[in-house]
């Protein structure tokens, strides 16, 4: 209980003390006038006329008395707050100092990161506090933003051995560079994208796609949004992936897989429609139309959130046209169901091509590369629930070599955290850091080397590497493509001098040729070429590489990656 709610209380009891008092008063001069003792009089035998009357006045005394204390508490409270607190920045909340004993101590099992999916988190001295009921109303979001109390450390403290042990395994729940995000208090950052797509689901008629670079986490947040609606008993949010190997057919016979596993199916019309996709696909013809009759006949009162991850993979080249026509036919009927897809930048502008008109019927929702703030949140929200600290320097180099990508992010925090574990520090520091940036750069999947080693090979003195770290630095658009003219002053910060285009040109448009990978994609016309890396992954693996091979410092990453992500 706060003290604003203790303070509201107290003036809640002083209040009922005084109208007791008054009533007892009242009562008790009523009696008098009749001659008749009052029983408080009956059993304290000789007190005084007056007392009743007393009795109100003393109440009000005590009650200013109380109120006053309660004030002063609360003004000690807040200078004690005042005096912790220690705004890193605007994602850490207040800091408590953690006892010396809580970390010498031994790791209980409360230690272990709960694998529930909590809505809201407080980290206490030794263990994460079990998280509150939550209240939500049919269009109110649960809280996005975990309010925790982070821990100041000091470097030298030491952890029991056995607390080592134990919380290293936490780790790997904490921070998850192989899975998306599947809990509420890790997800950070996406608060719009993710209050767009509820807003969608409640609208009828409205459908949504999500693009974005490979890796911004669309993943995650498909994940979060069905979380979001999981105790919605008319809401049923069902996700499936594509593959190369989907087509129009295979992917809505996995649709309904997922919706028989969710429904019972004898109180659906279910069976009804898979035997008449079952026909359908026996002919080969699986239609819009079929898939729209499907989702109609879900269940009474059970609107189906259909979520459709890496849409892009298809190989089904009719794909987008039924897919936007599902849509269209979506929309027009006002089926109560919402479909939602995810892909890269290209999926978007085949749906539009195909079907022009279905873009009323569809929301788009753009995943841009995440901001250095949202990054450092993914990295405190993880230690917080380790009951863990890092150094500002250790937290700012994650984020500035993550790039925008949370896939990162967790790795690299993941290793770092670890690193510290194993020296018996609840802290993170710079140096856990550097020794986590070489053994993620050795985790990386051998053709993501092999590309990096393929590009930059020379056999005389070229600039390929250079080249190539200045391009992971250059400012991009929405869809990952820099220009030329972007590669500028990266390129001169990295060399030491001024560097124009035609310095470098060569090499560039070199780098998006068969001969070095590609490892870049070139677009546009003569003059006007605008270059992406070939897979996102490509970009942060290169400028950790090139950190490590001593072409870049960390004093230059900060001022460079400024320019080439999103500060806040």
């Amino acid at each position: 209980m706060s003290f604003d709610q203790l303070l509201l209380v107290g003036v809640a009891i002083g209040l009922a003390l005084v109208g007791l008092t008054f009533f007892v008063g009242r009562r008790d001069r009523g009696a008098r006038r009749l001659g008749l003792d009052s029983p408080k009089t009956a059993v304290e035998g000789n007190a005084p006329a007056s007392r009743g009357e007393d009795t109100t006045d003393d109440a009000v005394a005590r009650l200013a008395e109380t109120v006053g204390a309660l004030r002063r508490l609360a003004e000690l409270k807040d200078q004690e707050l005042e005096r912790d607190t220690a705004t890193r920045d605007e994602v850490r909340t207040g800091w408590r100092p953690l006892s010396p004993a809580a970390l010498s101590a031994p790791v209980t099992t409360d230690t272990e990161v709960p694998d529930v999916a909590p809505t809201t988190s407080v980290v206490t001295e030794n263990a994460v506090a079990a998280p509150e009921a939550p209240t939500e109303t049919a269009r109110q979001l649960p809280p996005i933003v975990t309010e925790v109390s982070q821990v100041r450390l000091d470097p030298s403290t030491k952890m029991h051995p056995d607390s080592a042990a134990k919380l290293r395994l936490s780790v790997g729940q904490a921070f998850t560079p192989a899975a998306p995000v599947a809990r509420r208090d890790l997800f950070a950052g996406r608060e719009e994208q993710l209050e767009t797509l509820v807003d969608v689901v409640f609208e009828r008629g409205q459908h949504a796609i999500v693009y974005g670079e490979r890796g911004v986490g669309k993943t995650s947040l498909a994940t979060i949004l069905a979380l979001v609606f999981a105790d919605e008993q008319s809401k049923l949010p069902i996700r499936v992936n594509c593959d190369a190997s989907d087509d129009f057919d295979s992917v809505w016979r996995k649709i309904l897989d997922e919706l028989e596993l969710a429904l019972d199916a004898s109180a659906s019309e279910l069976p009804k429609a898979r035997a008449a996709l079952d026909r359908a696909l026996a002919r080969q013809k699986i239609s819009p139309s079929d898939a729209t009759r499907l989702l109609k006949q879900v269940a009474p009162g059970i609107e189906a959130i259909v979520i459709i991850d890496e849409f892009d993979t298809m190989s089904d080249e009719r794909a987008p046209r039924l897919f936007a026509d599902t849509i269209k036919m979506l929309s027009d009927q006002l089926v109560p169901s919402t479909v939602i897809l995810l892909g890269v930048a290209d999926t978007l502008d085949e749906l539009l091509t195909e079907h022009g008109s279905v873009s009323r019927a569809l929301v788009h929702v753009h995943m841009p590369r995440m901001s250095v703030v949202e990054l450092k949140d993914i990295v405190t929200r993880g230690l917080d629930l380790l009951t863990m600290d890092i150094e500002d320097e250790a937290l700012d180099l994650i984020a500035r070599l993550s790039q925008g990508f949370p896939h990162f992010t967790h790795l690299l925090a993941q290793a770092a955290a670890r690193a510290a574990v194993d020296a018996q520090r609840p802290l993170v520091t710079l140096g856990d850091m550097k020794e986590a940036t070489v053994k993620v750069s050795g985790r990386i999947e051998a053709w993501i080397q092999d590309a990096y080693e393929k590009a930059t090979a020379s056999t005389h003195d070229a600039i390929y590497a250079e080249v190539l770290l200045a391009g992971a630095l250059a400012g991009t658009d929405n869809r990952g493509y820099f220009a030329a003219a972007d590669v500028k002053k990266p390129m001169t910060r990295i060399m030491g001098r001024t560097y124009d285009i035609p310095s470098f040109i060569r090499q560039l448009n070199a780098l998006s040729e068969e001969d070095r990978g590609p490892v870049l994609v070139k677009t546009g016309t003569e003059r006007k070429h605008r270059y992406r890396f070939v897979e996102a992954q490509l970009g942060p693996y290169v400028i950790m590489r090139s950190l490590g091979d001593g072409l870049i410092d960390p004093e230059a990453l900060r001022e460079l990656s400024s320019n080439g992500m999103p500060p806040a």
